[in-house]
């Protein structure tokens, strides 16, 4: 008798390896997408920073005189004078009007810069 087909061992065997193979692919690619997003809200904090850092060589006056004083200027008056356009997430939602640079004084004479960007599901 000449039986054609798989058996029932192989066929499970073909569904395991499958399987295997389909959470490896999911979770290397979960990673990757992870990383391009990380990446993209690091570009879009380099962005406004040297916006940030564009508009204070133009307002030397607003800069921290001190040492471990602060400054800050927000996105929305960054927009305002043009000094960079909208800022959205990795959605293309708009980031809002609280995200903002502080700049702080060091002892050294130095300015150090930190972007807070509030946008829609991601707060760095």
């Amino acid at each position: 008798m000449n039986n054609k087909g798989f058996t029932m061992i192989e066929v499970l065997t073909a569904v395991v390896v499958l399987s295997i193979l389909g959470t490896i692919t999911i979770t290397s690619m979960t990673s990757v997408l992870k990383k391009g997003t990380d990446k993209y809200y690091t570009n879009q904090e380099n962005m406004v920073l040297m916006a940030a850092k564009e508009y204070y060589s133009d307002h030397k006056g607003e800069l921290p005189l001190t040492e471990e004083d602060t400054a800050e200027v927000t996105l929305e008056k960054l927009q305002n004078n043009n000094y960079i356009d909208t800022v959205e997430n990795s959605k293309g939602q708009e980031c809002n009007n609280q995200s903002k640079v502080v700049v702080s004084r060091l002892k050294n004479g130095k300015y150090q810069y930190i972007v807070k960007l509030s946008c829609p599901n991601k707060i760095t």
